[in-house]
Formats: structure tokens, C-alpha cells, sequence
């Protein structure tokens, strides 16, 4: 019994053996490869070392794992230059394309910093796919604090240097050439849209993002509208409302039916230099009206402002082999 059992466990004897020295042989302690104990990194790092005449020279090699595919870019070309001569006198020079190639991540959202590794942005600016109670809750508390500070800060800073008076009505939509009117509009997108983003963020279904942002750009210009009624200079006016709702509207519908923005409201400012009239009352009257700062030109010189209606021709495209350029916009001011 004994006999016939023996060359099986000599053979595993030398199996284990020779395991134990592989292990210790120089050869496998060249190559390390990083542990993954959760099978979630998107690379494993190589360390391989090479003797040459120099020394010992140790580089890094990384190793991507499926979930993080990448493709092979061209980034640029070299022209190298060979001749070939026939004979003493005739002679050819022909070129050579020698391209120059990169990797970079099929995943948009992939970042890839140099040559070793890719990273994902941080979780926290990703938008959530499902709703994140907390997520809901900072968005809603950050959008209200920053109300009412705002409400606040141009009741002190604003309204609190003219006469209040009982609330009225105002009509005022022949004043300002009709910038005023743009202006609310364009206020009342941006107001929409940022808010519809953040809760997007924070994992709220699409039509009750679009219809809390919509509610929420409405709420910002609609406070505005209202400390007006009690102001003696200006009052509540139904066309700077009606302007609040189109730019609500402007970004609301595109976002239910489209799900893009492909029409968007902007703005260019560059101040006016008022000096060159040579009218020292005029230039007094427009720094006490506009300011002189950069941010109360932006806010108040509707002169000094340009506002525009910029549309995405390629967006109405439905090809996706369109090579119609995405990034072109024609702009209306």
C-alpha cells in the first residue's frame, strides 16, 4: 500500500517545492501586479525592470480592464524625409508619414490624466439616477438660502433708496426700447434651467425637474415684480411678467419635447465710454444711474448690453452621421 501511494506524493511533495521557489525566484519579483481585492480598479499597474548597460532602469506598464475601454487617436504627424538617390547627379527626396498616437477613454465621463491612469470624476458631481433624498435636500436648502439673501440684499441695497408707497400697477413697455422686457426673459431661462439642473442632479424624474425649475425661475423674478408694486418710481407690471413666463416657457417646452436647448438666450456686455461727448453732466448722470464697476454696467447700462437669440441648426439634425457641425449657432441681437 505504501509502495504503490509513494510516487504520488513525492510528486506532490516536489509540486509544492517547486512552487515555493518560484516565488522566490528573481524573475517573478520583477513583475508585480497590484492587488484588486474588490475587482473595481480600472487598471492594475505593472512594474517591470530591465538591466541595461546604463544600470537598472524600472517603468511602469498599465493595464486597463474592460469596463474602462479606450481607442487609439491620432494626435499628430511628422514628415521624415528620405531620399534615394539613382545616381550621382538625379536623386529623389520622398517623405515618410510617421503619426503620433494616444489613448483616450470611449467613456466621456472618464478623465485620463497622462499616461498611467484613468480616473472617473468624483461621485458627488455625477447626477444620480435615482432620487437622493439628501441630494434633494441640500439642492432645496442651498436654492432657498441663496432666495433669501438675494430677497434681502436688494431690499437694503435697492429698493430701500427710493419712496414705497400702497402697491399699484405700472405699464411701462415702451420704456427702455424694450431691453428691460429681453432682460427679464433672459433672467427667468437661466433661473429655470440652473434650477432644473441641480435637481436633475439630485435624481428627480424629468417632468418634475422641468416643472420645478419653471416654478422656481417664475418665484426669483416674480419677488422682483412685486417689491416694484410698492415702490413710488416704478410699479407692478404685467409685461415684465409676461416676459418672466416666455423665458420660462423658452427653456421648459424645449427641455419636455427636445430634451436639449437648442434655442438659448445670451448676453455680451462691453461698457460705453460716456466721456467721449464731452458732456460732464451726462457722464455724472451715468455713473450715479449705471455705476462704474464692471457688475453694475452687467446689472444696470442696458446701453452697454447686447442681449441674443442663438439657435443650433445641427441639433434639429436626426442623422447621427450628420457631419454637420455641432458647435455652429446663428445668433440674432
Amino acid at each position: 500500500m505504501f509502495k504503490r501511494n509513494a510516487p504520488s506524493c513525492c510528486r506532490k511533495f516536489a509540486c509544492i517545492i517547486f512552487i515555493l521557489v518560484l516565488f522566490q525566484h528573481p524573475a517573478y519579483s520583477k513583475c508585480h501586479r497590484k492587488k484588486d481585492p474588490a475587482g473595481k480598479k480600472p487598471y492594475i499597474i505593472i512594474q517591470d525592470t530591465a538591466s541595461t548597460g546604463s544600470g537598472t532602469q524600472i517603468h511602469s506598464d498599465t493595464i486597463f480592464n474592460k469596463s474602462y475601454p479606450i481607442k487609439k487617436i491620432i494626435t499628430s504627424y511628422t514628415l521624415a524625409p528620405d531620399t534615394i538617390r539613382q545616381n550621382p547627379n538625379v536623386y529623389a527626396v520622398n517623405y515618410d508619414t510617421v503619426f503620433h498616437y494616444d489613448y483616450v477613454p470611449v467613456d466621456p465621463l472618464s478623465a485620463y490624466p497622462g499616461k498611467i491612469k484613468m480616473i472617473k470624476p468624483y461621485k458627488f458631481f455625477e447626477p444620480s439616477r435615482v432620487l437622493n433624498k439628501s441630494r434633494v435636500a441640500l439642492v432645496t436648502g442651498l436654492e432657498g438660502g441663496l432666495y433669501a439673501i438675494a430677497n434681502v440684499w436688494w431690499s437694503s441695497a435697492w429698493y430701500s433708496k427710493y419712496d414705497k408707497v400702497k402697491f399699484h400697477f405700472f405699464n411701462d413697455w415702451g420704456e427702455w426700447n424694450q431691453m428691460d422686457k429681453v432682460a427679464h426673459a433672459f433672467n427667468c431661462y437661466f433661473e429655470s434651467k440652473w434650477t432644473y439642473d441641480l435637481y436633475k442632479w439630485a435624481g428627480v424624474k424629468e417632468k418634475n425637474a422641468i416643472w420645478i425649475g419653471m416654478l422656481a425661475g417664475m418665484a426669483w423674478q416674480s419677488s422682483i415684480e412685486i417689491n416694484d408694486g410698492f415702490q413710488k418710481k416704478w410699479g407692478f407690471s404685467w409685461g415684465d411678467m409676461g416676459m418672466n413666463a416666455s423665458g420660462s416657457l423658452l427653456f421648459g417646452l424645449q427641455q419636455y419635447f427636445w430634451h436639449d436647448q437648442r434655442m438659448q438666450l445670451k448676453i455680451s456686455a462691453f461698457p460705453v465710454n460716456y466721456s467721449k461727448y464731452n458732456d460732464q453732466d451726462l457722464k455724472d448722470r451715468t455713473d450715479k444711474l449705471y455705476g462704474t464697476s464692471f457688475t453694475e454696467i452687467l446689472l444696470k447700462d442696458y446701453n452697454a448690453e447686447t442681449f441674443w437669440l442663438s439657435i443650433s441648426p445641427g441639433s434639429f439634425i436626426k442623422n447621427p452621421n450628420s457631419k454637420f457641425p455641432k458647435w455652429f449657432e446663428v445668433s440674432l441681437g
